[in-house]
Parts: C-alpha cells; sequence; structure tokens
C-alpha cells in the first residue's frame, strides 16, 4: 500500500445524499466541481446518482467524466470557444454571465444546427461575475426571445453569506428580477447551508457541494474523505537538538518521533504545525516542527507501540478520536471546502489500511 493515500467511504457518502434528498422535497443539483471537492469525480457521481436531479461541475473536462450518467450537467466556469462547443455537441447546459456570451453561445449553436441551453448567472451581491443590471437582464431575455439557437434553461445567483442581512438583499434583489423574466422560470441559489433552513419552492434547485460530503447544517451527515500517511522513521533526539527546518523546535527533553510521508506539497498546510495533531493507535501524535515539503514529524514519546510502516491519520477518525476538515480548518484559521480541496491529489485507495 502507498505511503500516502486517502480512503472514500461511499457508504457515508450516499448515506449523507440520502439525508439531503429527505430534507428537500423539491429538485437537488450535486456541485462537483473541482474534481467534487477532492473526492474524485467520476466515483461521487456514480454513487449519488439516484439522490439528484442534476451535476454542476468547473468545465468541459469534468463534465465529459460523467457524460455517460444521463443527468443534466451544467458547466460553471466563465465559457470559452471550446465550452461552448463541447456544450452543444453534448447537450450540456452552460453557464453564462453576460449578453457577450450569450451572443457567442447562439453563434457557435447556430454553427452546429443545435440549441444552445443555458443558466443566466445574475449578480445579485456577490459581486464576482453576473448581469448585475436590469437594463441589461431585460437586454438579454430580448436577444434570448428572438433566436431559434438559444434556450434558456434557468436563472442563478451565488449568495455570499448564510442566513442575515446580506442574504435577504440578494434574495430581494433576485426577486427583482424574476418579476420581469418569463413566468415559472428555473431559478436556483440555495447552497449547502442556505438550503438547510430556506426549502427550494417547486420552481427552485437547491444547489449543494459540501454537504454531501458531511459537512454543513443538515442532521446525521458524516465526513466521507479519510487521510492517511505512512511512518516512514522514527528517531530519538535528546534535549536541546533542533528538529525540522530553522529554529523554530529545540526539544525540551528526550524524544521520540515519528516522521510521516506527507507535507504541504501533499496538500497539509504549513499553518498546521505545532497547531495541529495527527492519530496513532487511536492516540493523539502532536506535530512538533515545520511542516516539510512531503514529510511530517510527530511526537510519538507515549506511543510506544508505533513502529516504522504503521499508518497515521491525518484525516478521519479511530475508536474514540477524530480529525475533521473543520477541526484542521479552524486552527489554519480557513475553511472546510479549502483543506478537502488541498487533498485532492493524494491517490484514493479501495480499502481503508490499518491503523
Amino acid at each position: 500500500m502507498q505511503n500516502l493515500c486517502k480512503f472514500i467511504d461511499t457508504e457515508k457518502l450516499t448515506a449523507n445524499a440520502k439525508i439531503i434528498k429527505e430534507n428537500l422535497n423539491g429538485k437537488v443539483c450535486a456541485v462537483l466541481k473541482s474534481n467534487a471537492y477532492g473526492h474524485g469525480l467520476k466515483t461521487v457521481a456514480e454513487k449519488i446518482q439516484n439522490f439528484v436531479d442534476f451535476f454542476a461541475v468547473l468545465n468541459q473536462n469534468e463534465a465529459k467524466q460523467i457524460l455517460k450518467l444521463k443527468k443534466p450537467i451544467l458547466i460553471l466556469a466563465k465559457p470559452t470557444q471550446k465550452s461552448f462547443e463541447f456544450a452543444c455537441k453534448n447537450n450540456v447546459q452552460q453557464a453564462v454571465f453576460c449578453k457577450k456570451d450569450v451572443q457567442n453561445f447562439e453563434k457557435i449553436a447556430k454553427k452546429h444546427g443545435k440549441i444552445g441551453i443555458f443558466h443566466l448567472k445574475l449578480n445579485t451581491g456577490m459581486n464576482r461575475m453576473g448581469v448585475s443590471t436590469l437594463p441589461e437582464f431585460l437586454d438579454i431575455q430580448k436577444f434570448v426571445k428572438s433566436s431559434k439557437h438559444l434556450k434558456q434553461k434557468a436563472v442563478f445567483t451565488h449568495l455570499g453569506s448564510g442566513k442575515g442581512f446580506r442574504s435577504e438583499m440578494q434574495l430581494k434583489k433576485l426577486k427583482m428580477f424574476l418579476g420581469h423574466s418569463k413566468k415559472n422560470i428555473f431559478c436556483h441559489f440555495a447552497n449547502s447551508e442556505i438550503s438547510s433552513f430556506l426549502k427550494p419552492t417547486k420552481n427552485q434547485m437547491a444547489r449543494l457541494g459540501i454537504a454531501f460530503f458531511g459537512y454543513g447544517k443538515f442532521k446525521g451527515l458524516k465526513p466521507v474523505m479519510s487521510v492517511f500517511a505512512k511512518v516512514v522513521n522514527i528517531l530519538i533526539v535528546k534535549k536541546g537538538d533542533f528538529v525540522g527546518y530553522g529554529n523554530h523546535h529545540k526539544a525540551k527533553k528526550d524524544m521520540t518521533l515519528a516522521v510521516l510521508a506527507i507535507g504541504y506539497a501533499d496538500g497539509l498546510m504549513r499553518c498546521y504545525q505545532k497547531r495541529g495533531f495527527v492519530i496513532l493507535h487511536n492516540k493523539k501524535a502532536k506535530i512538533v516542527a515545520d511542516i516539510c515539503m512531503n514529510m511530517t514529524i510527530v511526537d510519538i514519546s507515549k506511543i510506544y507501540e508505533t513502529k516504522i510502516g504503521d499508518y497515521a491519520t491525518i484525516l478521519g477518525e479511530s475508536k474514540t478520536l477524530q480529525i475533521t476538515a473543520e477541526d484542521i480548518a479552524k486552527k489554519c484559521k480557513t475553511i472546510p471546502y479549502e483543506i478537502l480541496t488541498n487533498f485532492s491529489k493524494i491517490p484514493v485507495t479501495k480499502l481503508k489500511p490499518p491503523t
């Protein structure tokens, strides 16, 4: 087995998907961009397809991986000519962000004798991408109405926060746009957090990502990803010895250390050093020095049974201990999304290694 691996618990994944579906009576879109937040796009899509109505991915390269599943697919990234071509040829839906996008899509759809299906992004206050003004919105609606090669499937927006004043203001602006849309147009705005308290109506769809992977407000969700690193060396250092790079750690007493086959190049952020721990033999082993590019050093002075070849749990659970992406995120002052996607390139193992 590899020195470094991750395990994706597909039973927990499908259980999470079932919880989400049971809590949301309306349509559900699974956001699987960036390799399903590091969990493996194709595997995740296959496992949850019976619980969702839609898939959303980052680009055409991700869409290619799940075309055979016969679910509607939405490409979320800013469109290019290649993505428009791909969407037309494969009946994939494309997010568009301005009139120029719509015009370009129409040209390509007409060229191929196809209908370009798109979702129009509205900027209601996130201030990244999308149509911001009513005149621009109405201009696009007029253009689409006159075209024989375009179909506007939906409008959508992205809320910048959870429950509170900002979301209320964004939803108010969304309602304004919808008041000038054709009747009963499909709409989606609710992410993993918003959809836990603001249920989609008949003409809306919940667009969730991280909830499928065990993080969010729905009761009963369980983290899906575990990460394991092998102990590749064990050594004893004396009181006063330096450990790792620089002068950041000097042993205050004789210590037994283990070197693990994971570092910041593998996704374990340096901000976690000397703040976090790993699990070895159901015990906490503190990170004692700077996290290196491909190695991390932990204190096993009281974990006497540790030997070279053992696996440490970086993310996951043992009999009585657990490390979640939220735990690491809090210590690194970031968000679980970043922690999970950082581990995206770690190879997946079919069986959880013994710990």
